[in-house]
């Protein structure tokens, strides 16, 4: 109860700062928010009982498998509803078994399967034993970097010969972002969404275009993330993750929690999952409702208990339980399980959180410094870092962190901005 009370003071701090001037206007994205999707989930549903028919032990059955495969993961994105996205890992599964013939391409989707559920050494092992090929080497490195291995990831960028292929550029990005280089990362995702702008419905410029809106946040370019993040939607009226975007200014930028409540809960009604309610939690924290705030970090809770979730939103559980002396160990818990599964700065900065919160500040300390300084410039790594400063006593080193961490209180939000100023 004791944080709680705090995080409510801080809330009524954040409240008393002066909102921004806004840059934002209900009438340019309302109309996404009033599109419910029901007539393309109908049709969804009706293609995917329709190929359900088709699995025959027959010549095809493959055809039936892949149609399933995209429908599943369709039907997940468009939703957030696991039991598809599970599903889906059952067919790709199933289709790498039964294929002769092309049998990278469903080893490929089995592995994009893989890590969406965060699964990232599975998806590793997937792709070690797929055919060799530009398409393969393109998702090793992605997985790669998600799990830490940095130098074998650049190895793949190194061989690729055409610099000015999409899928090159975008990866380009990826790097120069992981490396604290945030305006190369930009040039390169603005030359690879130009390379594709004349694709108008093209699911690939959604996501960049998307992808350039969360970079351009991060650079302190409101209106340009804002106008990508419209733009996005312009391409599909569906993409939750714009409009999540879109109340993310709202609510870091323009201080305005009930306009950005209002969005997210739209988004809820259809696509449902557990993040959407942290985040419905932190614009009540600022709000100073307590009781809205618990009653979202329950559903949370509700929600990735259910096992098909299996480790997908543990990083966010970590973070959570880590809030609270009674749930300290818990964190603990997990973050050591991460840690083995996926050894990064990032996770390893979690893990240096949970042992602090668990009485553990210099255990904490050997943590930060043999495995997160100097490998993370993510804001909420660095946040973290100076948290465990702060308890061994590192006060230069707080300071230094400090002045580095509120220029990024827009990526950050109020509240951890407060925190951060709180240190």
């Amino acid at each position: 109860m004791k944080k709680y009370i705090s995080i409510l003071c801080l809330a009524l701090l954040v409240l008393s700062c002066s909102k921004k001037d806004n840059i934002t206007k209900a009438a340019d994205y309302n109309v996404y928010l009033a599109m419910e999707g029901k007539d393309e989930l109908e049709r969804v549903h009706s293609e995917i009982a329709f190929w359900n028919t088709k699995i025959q032990p027959d010549s095809i059955q493959l055809i039936a498998l892949a149609k399933l495969g995209g429908l599943y993961t369709q039907f997940f994105d468009q939703t957030g509803d696991i039991t598809y996205l599970r599903k889906a890992e059952a067919v790709w599964q199933k289709s790498t078994e039964v294929a002769a013939l092309k049998k990278a391409s469903y080893q490929q989707a089995l592995a994009r399967n893989l890590v969406t559920q965060h699964r990232f050494q599975e998806a590793l092992k997937v792709l070690e034993n797929t055919e060799e090929g530009f398409a393969t080497s393109l998702q090793l490195f992605d997985v790669h970097l998600e799990l830490g291995n940095n130098e074998k990831a650049k190895t793949f960028l190194d061989t690729w010969k055409d610099k000015e292929s999409f899928d090159v550029l975008i990866r380009l990005s990826k790097w120069n972002d992981h490396k604290g280089d945030l305006d190369t990362a930009i040039a390169y995702l603005e030359s690879a969404a130009t390379l594709i702008e004349n694709e108008t419905h093209s699911a690939r410029l959604a996501w960049a275009y998307s992808n350039l809106a969360d970079y351009y946040g991060h650079a302190g370019r409101i209106q340009d993330s804002y106008d990508y993040y419209l733009k996005t939607l312009q391409i599909d009226p569906h993409y939750s993750y714009a409009l999540k975007g879109i109340a993310w200014i709202v609510f870091s930028h323009e201080k305005n929690a009930e306009e950005a409540i209002r969005i997210v809960e739209q988004i809820a009604k259809q696509k449902n999952t557990p993040d959407v309610h942290l985040l419905l939690a932190d614009f009540a924290t600022y709000n100073g409702n307590l009781t809205e705030r618990l009653k979202h970090l329950q559903t949370y809770a509700e929600q990735v208990n259910n096992p098909e979730y299996g480790i997908m939103y543990d990083t966010y559980s970590i973070e959570l339980l880590s809030e609270e002396k009674e749930t300290a160990k818990r964190a603990l818990e997990l973050a050591s399980r991460e840690v083995a599964l996926r050894p990064t700065a990032e996770v390893y900065s979690l893990l240096a959180l949970a042992q602090l919160k668990d009485d553990m500040p210099a255990a904490a300390m050997n943590t930060i410094e043999t495995y997160v300084k100097g490998q993370s410039y993510e804001p909420m790594v660095q946040f973290r870092m100076a948290q465990v400063y702060k308890a061994n006593g590192q006060i230069e080193e707080v300071r230094q962190l400090k002045e580095e961490l509120l220029d990024a209180s827009y990526e950050l939000g109020p509240l951890v901005t407060m925190a951060i100023k709180a240190l």
